[in-house]
Formats: C-alpha cells, structure tokens, sequence
C-alpha cells in the first residue's frame, strides 16, 4: 500500500471531535495529517486541539482564526463575542505557534512523487476567501492537487487534470452538526474520500460556545456528502 493522506480542518478548539477523527486516520492507517487551519476559536479546548495535533505530528497550517489570534488580521467586537479567541486561545503551545507561523496558510507539499498546494481558504486568497464553488479555483499547471478548508463543507472535485478538495470541518460541520467531516487521499492512485463520523458533541462545551455555534451544530442535511461511517471509533 502506498502513502496515505489524512486531511482535516477547521477543528476550532473542539478537542473530543478532534480526537475522534485523529482516531478514525490510526483505523484507516494514514501515514501523515494534513490540518488547513482554524485549530482555535468558539470551542474552549484549543490548546487541547493544538497538543493533538503536535502529537500526531500533524502539518498544520494558518487559518484566518490563527492569523486573527496573532494580529495578522482585525477583529471587530461582534466577531470576537462568537469566537472567543481571547478566552479559548490563551496558553498555546510555543512549538505549535512555530510551526503554524513556518507554514503559512498556503503550502506546497511534494510526497510520492506528487506536489500539492495546501491553503486555508482559496489558492489567491488563502486567509479569507471561501472557496464554495470549486469550478472556480484557480488551477495551476504542474499540481495534481488543492487541498482547501475554511467552508466547514466538504466538496471532492477534478478541474484540468487536478485534484480540487475540501475536507470540511473535523470540529464544527456547517452543513449537518452531528457528522463530523474529513478526508482520505492514497497518493500514488490519487484516490481521495471524503468521510463523515457521526458524532455526539460535549455539551458541557457546546453550552460554553456563543448561540451561532450552538445553531450550526443543530444543522442538519438530508444527503450530507460524503460516506458516513457505521463502524466504531
């Protein structure tokens, strides 16, 4: 078998959700993790999300909550009163914070002969543009493919002989709150899934996060995409 990607994103300080996924790639055998960013804000265990992530040595990127805890980009007082990052992002871990600045919010990854751009949002916005519609990513020529988060909606897409997908979100899915979203590429035959595990939050920490939050956990969709799995974490 050859080498086998785990791809997730927008964990957002949910730390049992993480967990539960990170769990699902050791059962699936995955040999590294791919995080697009968003590790902090609205769930109170961000530096839980962090410590998981170096744990399982994960690449991870900057997303636009990160860039908003360092002071990259603004945010308003409204904003802040949903994300919390002043309460939830308080005593990260320094190598974590390291790496995170080191990688950016867009990366190229070559791996089994294969080059990769991974980004937060979109490939010419990587920060702050949502990339809904993947008939509209920029491709350019010599990747096989665009990893892309930011949406906490999942979508798996070919455009001009590249691999264009979103794995969703690992901590707070935007389109059904219970099914937790993520992705799995095998790189040599660029098979990639995406997979939804359902999944009953903390309420202890979904009482803790602001109305909005707790409205997007009660989303629910009819086809969510993606395979749901059955079996036991």
């Amino acid at each position: 078998m050859g080498i086998r990607l785990g791809i997730i994103s927008d964990a957002h300080g949910n730390g049992p959700a993480l967990e539960a996924c990170l769990t699902f790639f050791r059962k699936q055998a995955v040999d590294r993790v791919l995080f697009l960013g968003d590790a902090v804000g609205y769930f109170p265990l961000s530096t839980d999300v962090c410590e998981q992530l170096m744990r399982a040595e994960a690449l991870c990127l900057k997303g636009n909550h990160e860039a908003m805890l360092f002071g990259e980009l603004p945010i308003s007082p409204e904003a802040e009163a949903v994300v919390q990052l002043a309460t939830t992002a308080q005593n990260l871990p320094k190598d974590w914070r390291q790496e995170v600045e080191a990688n950016g919010s867009k990366h190229l990854l070559e791996i089994g002969g294969r080059r990769f751009l991974l980004v937060h949002g979109s490939p010419d916005n990587p920060l702050t543009k949502r990339m809904h519609d993947p008939e509209n990513c920029p491709v350019d020529s010599g990747l096989d493919g665009i990893f892309m988060g930011h949406t906490h909606r999942p979508f798996l897409h070919h455009k001009d002989g590249c691999l264009l997908l979103n794995p969703g979100s690992c901590g707070l899915p935007r389109d059904h709150g219970e099914l937790l979203s993520l992705a799995v590429l095998e790189v040599e035959s660029m098979h990639a899934q995406i997979f939804r595990i359902p999944f009953v939050h903390d309420m202890t920490l979904v009482k803790q996060t602001h109305v909005n939050v707790q409205q997007c956990l009660a989303q629910r969709c009819d086809t969510p995409l993606g395979t749901v799995w059955s079996k036991a974490i």
